[in-house]
């Protein structure tokens, strides 16, 4: 039975309440059932308080039948207590039992325990988890209900030899706490509150007061509004967490469901708008299932999937949706698939580049009817769209933009102009680029010429000017890659000259005197140092590079390193530091493209500082990783990983220096995920600004600069939303 509270209840007179309090107090003291003839208590002063919110206060034999009878019943505060005999398997009992709250809290019984396993109990007036309520709807100060209890057998539970059974059944009292709301009334149950919706089509609004795990089914012509607050609903096992028929609008807080059948099933009737808020499915099935229902999501909306089975939405033959922002996510299936009536954007003349998102882990749209699309960025694995051909509309005089952004493959609208890479002697694996209009060129191939070193684009086959990463494309061009053959001798050492740089690390001393390395020229080599060797590289502002599985440079020495670039495509990344090492990067930059971090600190001491740059793209590894007892001090530079942490630490970590002041923009750390990942290290923060998309900062800070506090942020970096960090 469903029980509706009404708040403004409190009609018992203070001498009821002081009398029940009284009561509870006289029962504890001498039992329920009987008190002795006389009591004499004298001289005696005592602080009373209740040792529960409701008691039961009367049990009775109410009714039998089919034989069935009870004897020696009796009760206390929070049990029944008797014997009954059920002479055949159609045999029952009927109790009136009493339960009077005490107190202003609204109570319920969570559950009854103590019958024997062949038996089971019913109420004809109540439902576990309502409201104890009078019959006037009191349900405080005094109130009593009235609740009919049958005790029977259990299906097979019936033995002729043994029909007679002691109970002592232990009543659970709780303060009831109710989960939604309409207006001033309050339900224990979500599904109370929907029920209680009219099917009027009148807008009513639901707000959620706490988590709740429920199957939800609004029915058509209701019209609900969620404010959730916040707050999750939750469920898993087979049927959604909504089956909607009716009108229903979604704001704020999470749909979480790990069911068979995901998150929400919008049918036929059912109208859904979702403009934020998130709905998230660890399960088989998508997050919304678009079953010939109209929804539209927009604002900041967020749809994730990791099904493999189905994709973050579904909209079937019959169905109309509408994705004018939000973020839409499947990390193991299509971002959406559709069958129906699908429009993404708003056609209004601009375009938006950024909103919405949809990205899956094969197909970001997978399309088997025609769609429009006027805004927003579309990615997947495989294809962006399955079927391109079946767009039937963009926004007037754009088109589609194909890029790659990491491991996904983008498409977006605008005005496309086509770069042509000329190697120019040289080979090239990407002969030619299409961009938007006025974007930057983005990360630029590199050419390969054995004999020669690669030395950038540039606007003409001699001369010309240099094109960069950065620089912005207007009209169809063709760039040209420049070349410097390489002489004999890579570097020098003491005014001798090598043919590699290994040769020239061999030939300094293993007795911690300093030593100079000068590049001479352009280098792709990976280098050892030793143990006591101490060595400065004065690059020159050229590049030592490499491929394959080592890194360029593995250090148990002291190294110094102030300018040039080492940019590594190896398997272990660009520089190990191991654990007699110890490296100074004050200026120059790592840049590491392939699977593992710029700088690997195994036990060593690196200290990074000044203009130094350190870059990475792997998904695997921090741009900088710090382990196994080392030491990372970093005081000036920037970090940047575009895969994962700029910072990953699993040791001791400085950031800044402790002097009393605080340099809030440098040293800069970003990171795809985290800017700072501590991972059971020791971290200790004074200055600079730490960025990631996921969260600044994962992890304790052990320690910060004196009379200072963490301030939290938000950046927009290349249409990015990064959480910061820094002190004031």
């Amino acid at each position: 039975m469903k029980k509706k509270v009404n708040n403004n209840s409190l009609r018992k007179s203070v001498i009821v309440t002081i009398a029940f309090v009284m009561i509870s107090v006289m029962l504890l003291s001498f039992g329920y059932a009987r008190f002795s003839a006389t009591t004499r208590i004298e001289n005696i002063m005592a602080k009373v308080r209740p040792v529960g919110n409701a008691i039961i206060s009367n049990f009775t034999m109410s009714g039998m039948d089919n034989g069935g009878t009870s004897s020696s019943l009796g009760y206390n505060m929070h049990n029944v207590y008797g014997t009954i005999d059920l002479p055949n398997q159609n045999s029952s009992v009927t109790f009136k039992v009493d339960v009077t709250v005490l107190l202003s809290s609204e109570m319920k019984i969570a559950n009854i325990t103590g019958l024997d396993s062949n038996l089971e109990y019913s109420f004809s007036n109540y439902t576990l988890g309502q409201p104890l309520c009078d019959t006037n709807n009191e349900c405080n100060y005094g109130a009593t209900d009235e609740l009919y209890m049958t005790i029977r057998y259990k299906s097979g539970g019936y033995n002729s030899g043994s029909t007679t059974y002691a109970f002592n059944l232990d009543f659970d009292f709780q303060v009831v706490e109710y989960v939604a709301k309409i207006g001033n009334t309050r339900y224990v149950t979500l599904n109370d509150a929907i029920q209680a919706v009219p099917t009027t089509n009148v807008e009513t609004t639901i707000v959620l007061l706490k988590n709740t795990s429920e199957i939800l089914n609004v029915v058509r012509n209701q019209n609900i509004r969620f404010n959730l607050q916040n707050f999750t609903i939750s469920n898993s096992g087979n049927n959604p967490i909504i089956t909607n028929n009716g009108r229903i609008t979604i704001t704020n807080g999470t749909l979480s469901s790990n069911a068979t059948q995901g998150a929400i099933n919008n049918e036929t009737y059912g109208t859904l708008i979702m403009s934020g808020g998130k709905i998230l499915t660890t399960s088989t099935k998508q997050a919304l299932f678009n079953d010939g229902g109209t929804a539209t999501i927009s604002g900041t909306a967020y749809l994730k999937s990791t099904s493999n089975q189905r994709p973050a939405i579904t909209n079937k033959s019959n169905g109309t949706l509408t994705i004018t922002g939000g973020t839409i996510i499947s990390t193991r299936f299509d971002g959406i698939v559709n069958e129906g009536a699908l429009t993404i954007g708003v056609k209004d003349g601009s375009v938006s580049k950024s909103s919405p998102f949809i990205q899956g882990s094969t197909y970001g749209i997978n399309a088997s009817a025609s769609f429009n699309y006027y805004d927003g960025v579309i990615e997947g694995k495989t294809e962006a769209i399955n079927d391109e051909s079946l767009i039937n509309e963009t926004e007037t005089g754009t088109s589609l933009i194909h890029s790659m952004d990491e491991s996904y493959k983008k498409v977006f609208l605008g005005v496309p102009v086509t770069v042509t890479f000329n190697p120019n002697g040289g080979t090239v694996l990407e002969a030619s680029r299409q961009l938007d209009q006025g974007n930057a060129i983005g990360s630029l191939p590199e050419p390969s010429w054995s004999g020669y070193d690669f030395d950038g684009w540039f606007t003409l086959a001699s001369g010309g000017t240099e094109i960069t990463e950065n620089t912005t494309i207007s009209n169809d061009i063709e760039i040209f890659a420049h070349w410097t053959q390489l002489q004999q001798y890579n570097c020098e050492l003491d005014g001798v000259q090598y043919e590699t740089v290994q040769e020239a690390v061999n030939r300094v001393p293993k007795n911690n005197t300093k030593k100079v390395i000068i590049l001479l020229q352009n280098v792709t080599e990976a280098i050892s140092i030793a143990r006591n060797q101490y060595i400065e590289f004065n690059m020159q502002g050229h590049k030592m590079k490499n491929a394959g599985v080592l890194p360029i440079i593995t250090n148990n020495g002291t190294l110094d390193i102030t300018n040039g670039l080492i940019r590594s495509n190896a398997t272990q990344g660009a520089i190990n530091n191991e654990s007699y090492g110890t490296l100074v990067m004050s200026g120059g930059r790592i840049e590491a493209v392939g699977t593992r971090q710029g700088i690997y600190n195994n036990g060593g001491n690196l200290t990074i500082t000044g203009s130094a740059y350190i870059s990475a793209t792997t998904s695997e590894r921090g741009a900088v990783h710090n382990l196994n007892n080392g030491t990372v001090t970093i005081t000036g530079g920037t970090i940047v990983s575009t895969g994962l942490n700029a910072v990953e630490n699993e040791a001791d970590l400085i950031i800044g220096v402790k002097d009393g002041n605080i340099n809030a923009s440098s040293p800069s750390m970003t990171g795809k995920q985290y800017g700072v990942n501590n991972n059971g290290g020791t971290f200790k923060f004074y200055d600079g600004i730490i960025k990631g998309k996921t969260d600044s900062i994962n992890g304790t800070i052990d320690e910060i600069e004196t009379n200072s506090i963490r301030v939290n942020g938000v950046e927009t970096i290349d249409g990015q939303t990064y959480q910061t960090a820094h002190l004031e």
